[in-house]
Order: C-alpha cells, then structure tokens, then sequence
C-alpha cells in the first residue's frame, strides 16, 4: 500500500512525483490549479487525474523577490535558494544618498558634503544626507545669510524689529532685508503722547494731529499743545 501524499509539500523536492493510491489512485485532481503546492520553484501540473510536483532548476521566482535586498532567490531543484546579488540596490530615492550593496547587505552611505542634489529646494548634500541651500554664508546673496530667516542650512534674511531700533511708531528707513520698517502698533507705548503720535522723536518721529493727546508743544504737528486740555491744537 502506498501512503498518499499531499501536493502542498514545497521543500526538499528532488524528482517529479506522480503520487498513487491502491489500484492506482493518488491526490486526485481536476485541473493544475488542483495541484498547487505554493512553492514557485516546483511546476504543478494535473497530466491524468493524479497531481505531479516537477521541480524546477534555474529559474527566479518573481514572487519571492525582495526589491532592494542585494539579493535574489533560484530555484535549485525544486528548492527556493538565496543568492547575493549587486544589481538589485537599495534605492532610497534621495538624491544625497548612495545607493550601494556591500558584501550582500544594502547600504545607503551620505554623498560627501558640497555633493549637487535637487530636492526639497536644496541644491547641495550637507555630508549627512540631506539636500540643503546652503553651507555658510558664501553660499547666499547679501542681505541674505544661512539659516538667518530661522531655517537651518537654508539662506533667508532675518529682520530688525522696532523694539531692536528704539521705534515705537513711523517707519525706519530698513528693516535689514530690503523693506522698509514699519513700527505703528496700534499702541501708546515707548514714552508716545498717544497712539502712534507724540514723545521722544527719536522713538517715534510722527507728531500728533489736533484733538490728540500731548504734553507739551513738540509733542503736537502744529507745535501748540493746550496746556489746560493737554491736547495738541
């Protein structure tokens, strides 16, 4: 009597096997899909009735491979074998990166710094990876400096504040970047007679119109301040 054998066997295949049963039954089937074993390195196939495992040697088995793992799997007589292969490379997709296989195992080592790239508005490889603008102030057009608009290793411009200048309203003639300094806040602050108007002219250079508050004649756009009111005329 022969002891029948199931057709989802996938390893240690040596030979075709035509599996039978007394009076020549076996794993009975009606199609190859009948014999599938899921194993790609065997050819399943249902010739008579019966299911047969032909092992296959040579080829690569699309469904088993692993993009990117410097390795690829054969078929060697029936069994699925891993073997190194350079060609199928880690590809990262960044452009500051290599993409190599080292000894069988995928390596993706940082570009030496100044490399070119293009990616996320960068244009050079910082030497860890990364696609930045730049690497020192050489690298960007006055006013301009690196990481001087707050982002690091990209080139920008960071502006003067009216707090950093001592203006509390008007405009200064530059705010460092090209544009002029505008400092009306809305506020009576920094010594100002009222909103935006009055005080020292060195913190505030706009004088007050009629009806607003001063305290002495300077303070007003027509140089007379009620002293009884302590409002510019």
């Amino acid at each position: 009597m022969t002891v029948a054998v199931g057709c989802n066997q996938i390893a240690g295949i040596d030979e075709a096997r035509h599996i039978d049963e007394p009076k020549g039954g076996g794993p009975p089937c009606l199609s190859d899909q009948n014999c599938n074993d899921d194993n790609p390195c065997t050819a399943d196939s249902c010739p008579s009735g019966f299911c047969v495992l032909a092992p296959i040697d040579g080829t690569v088995p699309v469904e088993l491979a692993v993009a990117g793992d410097c390795k690829r799997v054969v078929c060697q007589e029936g069994v699925p074998e891993s073997e190194l292969d350079d060609a199928d490379l880690p590809i990262d997709g960044a452009s500051c990166t290599e993409d190599l296989c080292e000894a069988g195992a995928p390596a993706n080592p940082p570009l030496t710094v100044g490399a070119l790239c293009n990616e996320n508005g960068g244009s050079k490889c910082d030497g860890e990876g990364a696609c930045v603008g730049c690497l020192s102030d050489d690298d960007c057009d006055a006013p301009e400096t690196c990481g001087g608009s707050g982002k690091n290793a990209f080139c920008g411009c960071k502006p003067t504040t009216c707090a950093a200048e001592a203006l509390t309203c008007g405009f200064g003639a530059d705010n460092g970047c090209g544009k002029p300094l505008a400092c009306n806040n809305a506020e009576k602050d920094g010594g100002e007679t009222d909103v935006d108007c009055g005080g020292p002219p060195t913190a505030c250079s706009i004088r007050c119109a009629a009806g607003k508050a001063c305290v002495k004649d300077s303070d007003c756009a027509s140089s007379d301040c009620d002293d009884a009111a302590l409002a510019c005329n």
